[in-house]
């Protein structure tokens, strides 16, 4: 076997597998309140953010761990930090551009997963309400007076799901609704409409951390060393779950962001 196919491909297991959870706990976030609770409320402690949103120390503190480590809040000196920009979108219920419905099509989602697996052996599909009530939940939010007119998901996987969702609900893909996933994954070309995706830099994120892990070993590291962070520079792959208007540009790489290093 290709040993930097074998790396690649185990790297991609994982890496699903890290968005799969990143996705439970922003479900969490959205379902508790946590977002909403440090909204606009800067740096927050461990325990300022336990009394905000009224709910157990412990598990607040590994769910703001977690989601720190996702980077959906910026950790600063034990202080955690929902931005403006995130907040925008997790903690706006009610609005235009709320991504809740996404996070709580996932229980669903999962849910039949078993049943849907048995469908590929047996036939047959998936009836709609056995996908359950928060399916329901999930897509009267697409019901709202002005609902929202993109989703991005985090993952691709996620991304499928809400492209179904929108398919149950006659919801046209992207003339009504633009979907975009996040990995840019083989999902993205077999589903109908394909998938507007971002695709990551792989071969730098593996470089700069063999870098890093080299250094580590070779000068070693002190646990009370300053954080290192680097800012890659993903892709953004246009394919047809976006805008028409947008459609010139299929099938081309569009940058991000620019590629920044901060820290020692």
């Amino acid at each position: 076997m290709d040993k930097e196919k074998v790396k690649l491909a185990v790297d991609q297991v994982f890496r699903d597998m890290a968005g799969a959870m990143t996705a439970g706990m922003a479900f969490v976030g959205t379902r508790t309140g946590l977002f909403r609770a440090m909204q606009g409320k800067g740096p927050m402690s461990v325990d300022e953010v336990v009394r905000a949103a009224g709910l157990q120390p412990r598990y607040v503190e590994e769910w703001l761990k977690g989601m720190a480590a996702a980077g959906y809040l910026e950790y600063q000196r034990g202080k955690y930090l929902l931005s403006d920009e995130h907040a925008y979108f997790l903690a706006s219920e009610g609005s235009d551009h709320f991504v809740g419905g996404m996070w709580e099509m996932l229980p669903a989602l999962m849910r039949t997963a078993p049943q849907v697996a048995e469908a590929f052996a047996k036939g047959g599909g998936v009836r709609f309400e056995d996908f359950g009530p928060a399916c329901v939940e999930a897509l009267d939010l697409l019901n709202l007076p002005a609902p929202p007119t993109a989703i991005f998901a985090t993952t691709d996987t996620i991304a499928m799901g809400v492209l179904l969702a929108l398919e149950e609900r006659s919801v046209p893909v992207p003339e009504e609704m633009a979907v975009v996933g996040y990995d840019n994954t083989y999902l993205t070309v077999i589903c109908r409409p394909r998938l507007t995706s971002v695709a990551q830099p792989k071969q730098q994120m593996g470089r700069w951390a063999a870098t890093f892990l080299i250094d580590w070993i070779e000068q070693g590291r002190a646990d009370g060393d300053e954080p290192v962070e680097v800012v890659l520079d993903p892709q953004l792959v246009v394919r047809e779950s976006t805008m028409p208007g947008v459609r010139a540009l299929q099938g081309r790489d569009l940058p991000l962001s620019g590629v920044g290093r901060s820290g020692s």
